[in-house]
């Protein structure tokens, strides 16, 4: 069995104009798009007041829904069942300007 993935704690480095934002470690963060509470993981970035944190940790709420620790302040981020996010996809593969 594969490992989970873990968060990588990158920084952001640069923002263009268009919502993507390069990292420290050479990836990038194409604009976001909605996702659902069962669509993030540890390791997912995801915006907040338009800015990308990285998921560092969840821990599932008994009423439902998720709370996220992320790598910057709102250092906690709370998700209530059926709630929606914006997920940055990651390009793995560091693009040339």
């Amino acid at each position: 069995m594969a490992p989970l993935p873990g968060p990588t704690l990158a920084t952001v480095l640069e923002q263009s104009d268009d919502r993507t934002f390069r990292l420290s470690d050479g990836r990038t963060l194409l604009a976001p798009r909605p996702a659902g509470d069962q669509d993030v993981a540890i390791g997912s970035w995801i915006s907040v007041d338009g800015w990308p944190y990285e998921i560092t940790n969840m821990l599932w709420r008994p009423s439902g829904g998720r709370i996220l620790h992320l790598n910057g302040p709102p250092a906690i981020l709370s998700m209530k069942p059926q709630q929606t996010v914006e997920k940055f996809t990651v390009l793995t593969t560091p693009t040339r300007r």
